[in-house]
């Protein structure tokens, strides 16, 4: 009598018995298992099951087999028998397993609960007697015995075309297996080029004769040698050596070496053999003289076997093509470069996997093969694979005559290059972006020499304005022109900062800024330079104040400004630039990112030609560009990327191609503490002290003194750095504080305030420059200078800097 819950599972492999063992336990359902047909037989009858489970494919006996003798057997035919396969299984499968008694065919893989299922309704249909039953497909026994042994050999043969290395039939690998040594030391003596067994120390294990007339020494004489010192008559391994490629990386090598004892250049194909710790023991070093092909080709055509055991272990992709270019041969190398099956690419065209961009230039070379003209050609072209990818390859073709000089076949060799290409490729990109780094280098190199003489002339033209205001009516026509020539003083300043910064050469200070007025000088700077076609519209709507950096914020403008333009160059449009302020009750999707609820809102949209939808998420990542090489570097919105969200604001971007795109920045609003005073309001400090006054430049120091003077202050001015050191050394004590430039001939500011701090270490020192690459603040107060300031300076900071100074 069956066991009420018991189920037989039979299946040769592990795994699977374990899987359907877990998923019927958790079923509560009782599990045997047997490996084979006749083990299950075996159990069966011993303890009747409630059902059995059975793959098809297995040792001793298989599931067909097994199925005939279970229904056959009077103590187990009412038992329920479920075939579950997935091993090469088609309709006529489960139409042989349903005819020979099975209750159910399940095909592999299947969801467990619909698997549970499946077997939950056999097993109902068996208490219930509904069980459905089939006819044989034939009654006659030679005609069942003949249709199982078609159905066993149609999945042997699917399962033979599976694995990769068999790539013949199971019979003949059944032979090669059982006479394997014989046939490998025939095989391996036949090969017509020098092939060595070399261990991992270099050592020759065993040459085949054509290695032995190669070296001209004997086999015994070869077996105590390194193969360096036979190769190359040298005591270590050349550079670039495949073998010592494969010893350092455990993989197989190929490449082209020049073997001077062989007298030539060789192709060679090293392939590494482990042991049973998957160590590496040895490698089959084969060397194949590229110098004399034809010879080679003569050899492979009259030793086709030989030439086999060669094509398919040479581990570079070699492919065997007709007259018309249609593939013939090919092996497992070339097959996966282009990740086809050996079904698809045989009879297939070259010409249907080569780029189309190389195809002509291929054909050209092939016919004048063809017509005599070449024997053989080698040349870099693209392949295209089986899943559209496109693959770089060195490929050498040759063509296969007869004895009456007619061509056989074409032979080619096919070498991946497609990394070298890459790295080829990243190289120039790398190149390009140097020269872009160079050209910003001297960039900055001119903005410093600029900015230095630049503001000096700002540091005359701001002082003399200063002084001209204490000379005038309050309140009159005049003052307010000075006014004009003071507040233009000091935006001539802050370009020279932005100038700098540009080329990375000035600090970034954050400070409360309004958007707005940098706006309106970036819009004044582009209506210059833009074409007419392009309209620029501005509505600024707002006063309020954001914290960050009026140079950054310029670069931000200039960058999101120029490229609308330059999306619009061609067929013109509009540049809109909109700022207002913009209050949010809640988070939306656009600001998520915005620090606080209040903000400004800075929208720039132009007309243009819009954005790819591919890149527009590849838009803000560094170096990424659209434009053409050596148009752009791919900084521009990654930077302004950068500083949006350095000052804890959102930016967004939406684009439709030939509608044009639209820029949306959201920075949080502070408070305006205070408003921003004019120069009549400042408070001026003053006082008496002595002061010795130093620049190179004549007019800087008529106008530093007349303004120290004014303040109150009894002056020294020199113009020569070498005289003022003379002077205060005469006379340290005659002097409270030394204000010096930093850039000047012969003796510069930082070495002036050195010497000085030598006589007198007590000194107080004020350090002033235009531009210097060589000190900033932080050297200046490790010198002991007190103090170190940009020019050009307004007479208020410079009279607080001064008292600062003084007073500590």
């Amino acid at each position: 009598m069956a066991n009420g819950n018991t189920v037989l599972v039979v299946d040769d492999n592990d795994q699977n018995l374990y899987l359907i063992e877990v998923l019927l336990k958790s079923q509560n359902f009782h599990v045997t298992t047997a490996k084979d047909g006749k083990q299950a037989l075996e159990k069966a009858r011993k303890d009747i099951p409630f059902m059995i489970i059975s793959d098809i494919l297995m040792p001793v006996m298989d599931g067909f087999t097994l199925c005939r003798a279970w229904k056959q057997d009077d103590l187990l035919k009412e038992v329920p028998f479920v075939f579950y396969t997935a091993t090469y299984t088609d309709q006529k499968d489960e139409e042989y397993a349903l005819s020979l008694g099975a209750d159910k065919f399940i095909r592999k893989p299947m969801e467990p609960d619909l698997f549970l299922e499946q077997i939950q309704t056999v097993l109902k249909e068996s208490l219930e007697k509904s069980l459905p039953t089939h006819e044989p497909l034939v009654k006659d026994e030679d005609e069942d015995y003949k249709l199982y042994s078609e159905r066993l050999v149609n999945k042997l043969e699917k399962k033979m075309f599976q694995l990769e290395e068999e790539i013949e039939t199971r019979k003949k690998v059944e032979i090669e297996l059982r006479d394997s040594k014989k046939e490998w030391k025939d095989i391996f003596q036949a090969i017509g080029n020098p092939a060595f067994i070399i261990d991992n120390e270099y050592n020759i294990l065993n040459a085949n004769l054509a290695a032995i007339n190669a070296s001209k020494v004997s086999e015994n004489e070869l077996k105590k040698m390194k193969c360096y010192e036979i190769f190359h008559g040298l005591d270590k391994p050349v550079h670039n050596c495949p073998m010592c490629n494969l010893i350092n990386t455990n993989q197989k090598q190929t490449g082209e070496i020049e073997i001077e004892n062989f007298g030539g250049s060789y192709l060679i194909s090293c392939t590494p053999i482990f042991d049973g710790k998957n160590k590496l023991e040895k490698a089959i070093h084969i060397a194949t003289d590229i110098t004399a092909l034809k010879k080679a080709e003569k050899s492979l055509r009259d030793s086709e076997k030989k030439f086999k055991s060669v094509f398919h272990n040479a581990h570079i992709g070699i492919v065997i093509a007709n007259n018309e270019g249609e593939l013939e041969d090919f092996n497992e190398d070339f097959r996966k470069l282009l990740g086809y099956g050996r079904a698809e690419l045989l009879g297939m065209n070259f010409g249907n996997f080569t780029f189309p961009d190389d195809l002509e230039n291929e054909l050209e070379y092939f016919n004048k093969i063809k017509d005599g003209l070449l024997s053989t050609y080698r040349l870099q072209k693209r392949y295209v694979t089986k899943n559209k990818d496109i693959k770089w390859i060195e490929l050498t073709v040759s063509a296969v005559r007869g004895n009456d000089g007619e061509i056989i076949q074409f032979i080619g060799m096919v070498l991946d290059i497609d990394e070298q290409k890459k790295s080829e490729e990243n190289k120039k990109q790398l190149e390009m972006q140097l020269r872009q780094s160079q050209k910003i280098e001297a960039i900055g190199n001119l903005a410093g020499g600029i900015a230095h003489d630049f503001n000096n002339i700002l540091s005359t033209i701001i002082g003399y304005t200063e002084l001209s205001f204490d000379d005038v009516e309050k309140g009159s026509i005049l003052e307010d022109n000075l006014n004009e020539i003071y507040n233009g003083g000091k935006r001539a300043r802050d370009l020279v900062q932005q100038i700098l910064t540009f080329a990375r050469k000035a600090d970034e200070d954050i400070i409360r800024i309004r958007p707005d007025q940098m706006a309106k000088e970036v819009v004044k700077l582009l209506k210059s330079t833009t074409p007419s076609s392009i309209e620029i519209r501005t509505h600024f709507n707002t006063s309020s104040y954001i914290m960050g950096n009026s140079i950054q914020l310029h670069q931000v403008f200039m960058n999101l400004c120029t490229n609308s333009i330059q999306s619009m160059e061609d067929a013109g449009g509009i540049l809109e630039l909109n700022i207002k302020d913009k209050v949010f009750p809640s988070l939306t999707e656009d600001t998520i990112g915005v620090q606080g609820g209040e903000s400004i809102l800075i929208k720039v949209s132009d007309t243009g030609t819009g954005i790819p939808k591919n890149v527009l998420d590849s838009i803000f990542d560094p170096y990424f560009t659209t434009k053409e090489l050596g148009q752009g570097t791919g900084l521009g919105l990654s930077t302004v990327h950068g500083i949006i969200k350095s000052y804890g604001g959102e930016i967004t971007v939406k684009s439709q191609e030939n509608i044009g795109t639209t820029f949306k920045i959201y920075l949080p609003i502070v408070s305006n503490n205070g408003q921003t005073q004019s120069h009549k309001d400042v408070s001026i400090p003053k006082g008496t002290e002595k002061i010795l006054f130093v620049d190179d430049e004549s007019s800087i120091v008529d106008v530093g003194k007349k303004i120290l003077t004014r303040l109150g202050y009894k002056v020294t001015a020199m113009t020569s750095s070498f005289e003022a050191l003379d002077r205060f050394r005469s006379n340290p004590d005659a002097f409270d504080l030394v204000i010096t430039d930093m850039t000047m001939p012969n003796l510069s500011g930082d070495r002036l305030s050195s010497e000085l701090i030598k006589i007198r270490s007590d000194i107080p020192i004020i350090l002033l420059t235009g531009f210097s690459k060589k000190i900033d603040k932080d050297k200046a107060v490790q010198m002991g200078i007190k103090a170190f300031a940009h020019k050009p300076l307004v007479l208020s900071k410079l009279a607080k800097i001064i008292r600062k100074v003084l007073n500590s």
